[in-house]
């Protein structure tokens, strides 16, 4: 299929001339005369490549495009507004800024030359292809972390990351391993208003101690022994777009102070650099959840509610402990022991494996006690069920006593 050129100028000749020029080469063509009328004709028209004189009747070619970005803007399809070339006679420099500020891809003085003109179409079209091309791929990566669910649970986070992601607030992301932190990272940054800037993941679990600082400020040439070159960090990357800082509890703390800073101000600073860097990122960051005190008891925190799967672990753990206090509790009643002599193994409710006195009941308790009766008349004992230094027999002889 050819690709259509839409031709706006207000002379006919020149219309007509470029017109069978451009279908000398394949080239579908569209006229126009004015601006208003391009506009209009657009929608219609469907043109890949739109030639647009300087000086219009009614609104200026300038006008045109600057409306015609307005419109882009606001369409819910892009990818469907021309490229724009400009073309005129006596265009200043100003005119030439203004219209690459507003979009234009390339000016071209009158009258027109044929080659220039073809270079500057193909060269149009290939930017063109090339830029569906990456929204195509773009689109199919998106797609590996699209996140589905027509629960409640699933609508409440749906409509959360709905709510966050057009701002440029900074998130903080929290659960287990394995839930699925990433793809809401990759959700907000898609819904957001920078879904067209670069999305920058970084595994601070991954990246060493020694080198958290270099990869994500990056350094200067000779900072550290191996620097050859200057690098770039991964906050200067994402400069414009997002970056996703997972497992930032695990940085270490003079790279947090530093990631402050940037939060802060929006600076910072190369390794072994003197002068500072200002970047605009929007910061997303994912950790595991802690209990207030940080501390774990047998591999999860205090005090925090498990998922499912974790749960059912943590469930195993208490029945093997049960099942070992119950199998101990039979021993000493086998054995008939006195439960002062019996040290269980660790406090199931304390779980931190401090020693424990078993408990006894009913007439197996009863038969304990007279037995310690019959087998400790003095009764005077040590609160940990150590015999008084009065009771505990006779001392050790002295080096070189003899034996009575």
């Amino acid at each position: 299929m050819p690709s259509t050129v839409l031709i706006v100028d207000d002379e006919k000749n020149i219309r007509r001339t470029v017109r069978m020029v451009l279908e000398g080469e394949g080239f579908a063509v569209e006229e126009a005369s004015s601006g208003e009328e391009a506009l209009a004709r657009l929608p219609d028209v469907g043109a890949d490549v739109m030639l647009l004189d300087v000086q219009l009747p009614g609104i200026s070619g300038l006008d045109t495009i600057e409306r015609l970005a307005k419109m882009t803007a606001a369409s819910k399809t892009p990818e469907a507004s021309p490229t724009v070339i400009m073309i005129s006679g006596h265009a200043t420099l100003a005119d030439a800024v203004r219209a690459v500020k507003a979009g234009a891809y390339d000016l071209i003085e009158k009258p027109l030359d044929r080659e220039r003109l073809m270079v500057a179409l193909r060269n149009a079209l290939e930017r063109r292809a090339m830029a569906r091309e990456v929204e195509g791929l773009r689109a199919l990566a998106d797609e590996r972390f699209e996140m589905v669910g027509r629960s409640a649970p699933m609508g409440a986070l749906f409509a959360q990351i709905t709510k966050v992601a057009p701002t440029r607030t900074r998130v903080l992301i929290t659960g287990e391993s394995g839930t699925g932190k990433e793809l809401i990272a990759r959700a907000l940054h898609r819904a957001s208003m920078l879904h067209d800037k670069p999305f920058v993941k970084v595994n601070c679990a991954a990246i060493p101690p020694e080198l958290i600082e270099s990869e994500l400020f990056g350094h200067e040439r000779g900072a550290f022994t191996g620097a050859t070159a200057r690098k770039r960090g991964l906050f200067e990357i994402a400069d414009g777009g997002t970056i996703f800082l997972d497992e930032i509890g695990d940085m270490i703390a003079s790279a947090q102070a530093k990631v402050l800073r940037v939060l802060q101000s929006g600076e910072l600073t190369r390794v072994g650099a003197e002068t500072t860097l200002k970047v605009d990122v929007r910061v997303i960051a994912a950790t595991k959840p802690r209990s207030a005190g940080g501390r774990r008891v047998g591999g999860l925190p205090r005090g925090s509610v498990l998922p499912p799967g974790r749960r059912a672990v943590a469930g195993a753990r208490a029945a093997r402990a049960r099942r070992r206090h119950t199998a101990a509790v039979q021993r000493v009643r086998r054995a008939g022991l006195p439960r002062e002599r019996h040290e269980a193994e660790g406090d199931l409710r304390g779980g931190r494996g401090r020693a424990g006195v078993l408990p006894l009941a009913g007439k197996r308790a009863r038969a304990a006690q007279r037995h310690r009766a019959a087998h400790h008349p003095v009764g005077r004992e040590h609160r940990h069920g150590r015999p008084a230094r009065g009771d505990r027999g006779p001392r050790r002889r002295a080096r070189g006593a003899r034996r009575p």
